[in-house]
């Protein structure tokens, strides 16, 4: 990401050496680290003009906003077939009501002939 940002400002090495008061090599074993002490990413954003801090804030937002689209997709995925059990329930139960209803409506009628 630095050396991106290096080269996107078609600086050198050995400028950005010199502005960090250290050794071309140095430099070079900077772009190949995993991860980088905070107080020199703070000299680094200032020398090249670049807020690397909120780079990596907005790296961090995108990411957990992917993880909290994809949890939403998973659940979602997970209601589909709650959803058409209960649908499914829902017409089992309506068609057996309906083939009872006539039966019961019989009963009914039957038994308020009686009285």
């Amino acid at each position: 990401m630095i050396e991106a940002e290096l080269r996107r400002q078609e600086r050198t090495v050995t400028w950005f050496g010199r502005q960090l008061h250290c050794d071309r090599r140095n430099v070079y074993d900077i772009f190949r680290r995993a991860s980088i002490d905070t107080d020199l990413l703070a000299r680094v954003s200032l020398i090249l003009g670049h807020n690397f801090f909120k780079t990596m804030s907005d790296m961090i937002d995108g990411t957990t906003s992917q993880i909290r689209g994809r949890q939403e997709a998973d659940m979602q995925r997970e209601e589909i077939p709650l959803k058409i059990a209960i649908y499914d329930n829902t017409i089992n139960h309506t068609s057996k009501t309906k083939r009872q209803l006539p039966r019961e409506m019989c009963e009914i009628k039957h038994h308020t002939s009686a009285i």
